[in-house]
């Protein structure tokens, strides 16, 4: 599968990288990542407004608009419309490809985390469940994050497209902490002991 970004994005990354949604079990995942994966120096890519509660290499958002004006904000566009001539007023990048929509901003996060070169990619606070929004993260009233209404139609597709990309075999090398994403994906392997 073959993203694309406008303009073209001029680093190839390597190694592990975080990509941290907006759900209450954020640290704790992080926690646990960091745990497996000790090198402080692993950035993180932020999903949507994640960048009001911890420092991020760069954010992913389906929703640009809104996000204040701020360096290195990557933005997913969808693949069925054309790539404007210019990027979104607060986007650096605008991405499109298959499978950039329907699974919620953070598929897109961990799909562009890949295209730009990562080679493990852990999803910390994405479990797609209705746990409501990590302290400090502008809560979406009524969205199918919220936790004030009962499972809805919609968080089912957002998992059923984080499925069916995993089936496609385009989640290869991304894991996850929690919820029904890890389900779907799988945690991150722990890393092995070099023998004695």
């Amino acid at each position: 599968m073959q993203l694309i970004s406008y303009p073209d994005y001029p680093t190839k990354h390597d190694g592990t990288v975080f990509v941290a949604g907006g759900a209450p079990c954020l640290h704790d995942d992080l926690a646990a990542a960091r745990d497996l994966r000790p090198d402080p120096s692993i950035p993180i890519i932020g999903v949507n407004q994640v960048f009001r509660v911890l420092p991020t290499m760069a954010i992913v958002s389906a929703h640009p608009e809104l996000l204040p004006d701020r360096n290195t904000i990557v933005h997913e566009y969808p693949s069925d419309q054309r790539v404007p001539k210019q990027p979104h007023q607060f986007a650096d990048f605008v991405w499109r490809g298959p499978h950039l929509t329907g699974g919620t901003s953070s598929l897109a996060a961990v799909m562009v985390a890949k295209a730009i070169g990562f080679d493990e990619v852990i999803a910390c606070g994405i479990p797609l469940e209705q746990t409501g929004y990590v302290e400090g993260y502008r809560e979406v009233p009524d969205g199918e994050f919220s936790g004030k209404k009962q499972m809805t139609a919609t968080l089912q597709q957002r998992r059923k497209s984080w499925a069916d990309c995993c089936t496609a075999g385009h989640m290869r090398g991304i894991y996850s902490m929690s919820g029904a994403t890890r389900n779907i994906l799988g945690a991150p392997p722990a890393l092995r002991k070099e023998a004695v």
